[in-house]
């Protein structure tokens, strides 16, 4: 297990969509390290008191599978605290740290959080260029939620997943039909409709919503839909979903980005080398990287003619 921490502050699921004070600033992530399976509780602080309650709803979960966890291996930090320490000995458990600045001995968890990350930013990104207006910075620990579930669900090479491990079972694969695009828009039947009552000739049928994810507390696949107008998110059945985002507007190429887009980008970036000696071509290239590509490769030249050079005179 491992702590991860976002510099951007993320809504509660009760929170209304206002800006209180409980807000999430990361979360606590414990890793199967036999399955792979991946488990997230988000916290409010990093103190003892709050990692030792998502310790405990991450072990009443896994004992509702009939999995008890019996050793923990983490980093320092509130895990050393004497409250964490005493809390793990009354529970006949052992614990493990890693060496000082030593984080690669705690890789499982390190490498789960980078994937569980830019899964979630990525769907952010995703739903954030498909619905400008209709998706926050702030729903972070839902995406991050819905990221783990597809992690833990979609088979491997083998055709295995984590949780069939985790579980001890085969996970139905027909659940993976429910799986829809997170952040896409979902449009809710009216109340009264479901109800079985009637509503005016003329009035709408349904309500937009957010698609946020699947609530982990009911029996089937039952979505989590935030509320545009009151900003609330809850469980709905009667709903359709539109993957396409084909009935709400996208980013225009005149229009900018929303407000959110830099923050996420910059929350972990990633530069993949290039070979110098093979040039982007010319579409993918801004007229600043064309200047750049052509001063490096003057110099490169200028420096080639100039070892053939001494190497002439010397001869």
């Amino acid at each position: 297990m491992s702590h991860f921490e976002s510099r951007l502050k993320g809504r509660t699921f009760d929170s209304f969509g206002k800006a209180t004070s409980d807000q999430y600033i990361g979360g606590c992530i414990f890793v199967d390290h036999a399955s792979g399976y991946i488990h997230v509780e988000f916290q409010l602080g990093f103190s003892a008191i709050e990692t030792i309650r998502a310790k405990q709803n991450f072990e009443r979960y896994a004992f509702n599978h009939g999995v008890i966890p019996l050793t923990y291996l983490t980093d320092s930090g509130a895990f050393k605290a004497n409250k964490f320490v005493q809390h793990i000995r009354e529970h006949n458990q052992r614990i493990q740290y890693c060496g000082t600045n030593a984080h690669h001995q705690n890789g499982v968890a390190e490498r789960s959080i980078r994937t569980i990350s830019n899964m979630a930013r990525a769907m952010l990104l995703h739903a954030s260029a498909h619905w400008k207006h209709g998706i926050d910075s702030s729903m972070w620990p839902m995406a991050v939620s819905y990221a783990t579930y597809i992690y833990n669900n979609l088979p491997r090479t083998n055709g295995i997943s984590p949780s069939d491990i985790f579980f001890g079972t085969r996970v139905p694969r027909h659940k993976l039909r429910n799986l829809h695009v997170w952040g896409c828009p979902v449009y809710v039947l009216d109340p009264s409709l479901q109800a079985g009552k009637k509503i005016p000739r003329w009035e709408p049928r349904s309500k937009r919503g957010v698609f946020c994810g699947l609530s982990n507390i009911h029996s089937s696949e039952v979505p989590q839909v935030l509320n545009l107008t009151t900003g609330s998110i809850t469980t709905q059945f009667h709903v359709v979903f539109d993957d396409l985002f084909t009935t709400v507007p996208s980013i225009a190429r005149e229009e900018e980005p929303p407000s959110h887009w830099a923050d996420l980008c910059l929350e972990n970036t990633t530069f993949i080398p290039t070979d110098t000696n093979v040039p982007l071509s010319q579409e993918w290239q801004s007229s600043a990287d064309s200047a750049d590509q052509d001063i490096r490769t003057q110099h490169r030249s200028n420096r080639v003619r100039g070892d053939l050079t001494a190497t002439t005179s010397n001869s």
